[in-house]
């Protein structure tokens, strides 16, 4: 009985060949990287190129733009100085690749993400979510400043010299009062300040810099102190750039020139015809210094007294012509407001000949007979 228990408990053989186990794939050197190899460098060079060269060179960008807070003649000398730098091509195009390589890969990451901040509202959750949010307003902000900017210089649309002035226009105009375009360049210069703090964040945890909770605390509160001095750097600029005035004076004053802060271009008056500039209260209020006044030429005409039986008497002013014809006396204009020039003095008469004495008179005549 044991026995035919066992062999009913013992499976029936086969005499079907057994299939010999799939061979392990062994991974070569030249063997093409699988998908999730390529992801996770792909996300590697992500991070690293949003610290270094983009994130780089976004401080300095606006470290070295707020020159112009100590004038225009020290903003021209420093934009000279960038133009000479050696090997500027060079530098720009991989600055550009770098810029579009973090640029495109954002794009797709924030386009596969799944936000579930409703369900987690954790605050990494929301960080993760502000991360592709400001990502993708950054790059529109960037690419709005490199057309209008960076492409108008390098087009010759723009002389480097009137970089200045360009800014000056741009960021002080104003529509219906509210300057839109220094507005946009704050919130632009917010998304990238954000961006670039939290982007530190993650990279210095994703590469293994900060590893337990408590240094990764610490690292927040660190990189969104670099994040807020980033933005009080740009919004300065700005704010000057549109209404003259500073958050923050420069760090010399011996180095700020007399140059006059930015200010919006003067609106066009109703009043004053199109292509001439309207005279200025204080212009016409002074009468000029070489055409004297009518008071004061009719004061020296009526001053100055005729000698008696003289021909060359200068006569009262007559009516003019039209009115005399037509009987009514014209009314003359009052002068022109305003202080005029000090009426001259009225000269001396000068003494004429004595007259000739008049003849003694002579001896009545003898009365007749």
């Amino acid at each position: 009985m044991a026995t035919l228990r066992a062999r009913e408990s013992c499976p029936e053989r086969s005499d079907r060949p057994v299939p010999e186990p799939a061979a392990r794939e062994i991974a070569t050197p030249n063997a093409p990287a699988r998908p999730s190899q390529l992801g996770f460098v792909l996300r590697k060079l992500h991070s690293l190129s949003g610290v270094l060269p983009v994130g780089a060179f976004l401080v300095f960008h606006l470290w070295t733009n707020a020159r112009a807070l100590q004038g225009e003649r020290a903003y021209g000398e420093m934009v000279d100085g960038l133009q000479r730098t050696p090997y500027l091509l060079v530098f720009e195009v991989l600055l550009l690749a770098s810029l579009g390589f973090h640029a495109l890969y954002g794009v797709v990451l924030g386009l596969g993400a799944r936000h579930n901040v409703r369900a987690y509202p954790h605050s990494r959750n929301w960080m993760y979510t502000l991360q592709r949010v400001t990502g993708l307003l950054a790059l529109a902000f960037i690419g709005y400043h490199l057309y209008t900017q960076w492409l108008g210089v390098t087009a010759g649309r723009v002389a480097p010299s009137e970089l200045y002035a360009s800014l000056c226009r741009a960021l002080s105009t104003t529509t219906g009062g509210v300057p839109l375009a220094a507005l946009a360049y704050v919130l632009g210069i917010a998304a990238c300040a954000f961006h670039f703090a939290n982007g530190l964040w993650s990279f210095a945890v994703s590469w293994g810099i900060v590893i337990s909770r408590r240094a990764q605390r610490r690292a927040a509160m660190l990189f969104g102190l670099v994040g807020l001095a980033v933005f009080v750097l740009g919004a300065n600029t700005v704010l000057y750039f549109a209404t003259g005035s500073r958050f923050l004076l420069p760090s010399s004053r011996a180095d700020r020139d007399d140059t006059a802060a930015c200010a919006a271009p003067p609106e066009p008056s109703d009043d004053a015809p199109t292509g001439t500039a309207a005279p200025s209260a204080s212009a016409a209020a002074e009468p000029s210094a070489t055409a004297p006044t009518a008071s004061a030429a009719e004061g020296a005409t009526s001053s100055t007294p005729a000698p008696e039986g003289s021909a060359s008497a200068v006569p009262a002013p007559s009516q003019s012509a039209s009115a005399a014809a037509s009987g009514k006396p014209k009314a003359p204009k009052a002068p022109a407001p305003g202080p005029g020039p000090a009426p001259l003095p009225a000269p001396a008469p000068q003494p004429g000949p004595a007259p000739a004495p008049l003849p003694a008179p002579g001896p009545a005549p003898a009365g007749g007979p």
